[in-house]
């Protein structure tokens, strides 16, 4: 658990561009977490919350870098408890069987547990798209999430092997349909 603190600021004069570029610089100054809500300010004009989870010594150096960056002239600051579970990581091997081929890749799914017990395992959408992006150069579409949903549920099945096996079915592959063996 980490003590921290929440910026909650209303942002209404800036565009979507500025706006992203600005939270990947929060990221970058080293805030946990920043959610951005789309809303209706006065006047009826559109308008954001942004919600920033961050480290307490950080407040100043991101409210002054929000006036600068998005104009905002004012933000509320809340006392907050940033919990984590227990996050890991493991090394696998995924391979794909897709006709004659097999396609191989390193993947690194995050398990989440509390007190030992496994409550999710995620695998980074950025590798589901080189695996996406992979399968499509050999001829097979399938959509990202009935890819996410075998290589995850051959990750639950509990089985610690190092090498995760999914047959692509030719048969069957017009149909976006994943098998895993």
């Amino acid at each position: 658990m980490h003590e921290g603190k929440l910026i909650i600021a209303q942002v209404d004069h800036s565009s979507g561009e500025i706006i992203g570029h600005s939270i990947q610089r929060l990221f970058q100054m080293g805030a946990w977490n920043v959610q951005l809500l789309q809303s209706i300010t006065k006047k009826n004009r559109p308008g954001y919350m942004l919600f920033i989870d961050l480290p307490a010594e950080l407040v100043e150096k991101a409210a002054v870098f929000l006036a600068s960056e998005l104009g905002i002239w004012g933000y509320h600051v809340l006392e907050s408890q940033h919990v984590h579970f227990d996050v890991s990581f493991r090394e696998k091997t995924l391979r794909l069987t897709a006709g004659d081929r097999n396609i191989i890749f390193n993947i690194r799914p995050k398990y989440i547990a509390h007190r030992g017990e496994l409550l999710s395992i995620k695998v980074d959408h950025d590798q589901l798209v080189q695996v996406q992006a992979k399968l499509e150069e050999c001829g097979y579409s399938y959509p990202l999430a009935a890819l996410r949903s075998s290589i995850e549920t051959r990750l639950w099945s509990g089985d610690m092997a190092e090498v995760i096996t999914i047959r692509v079915n030719s048969d069957v592959h017009d149909r976006g349909d994943l098998l895993a063996i």
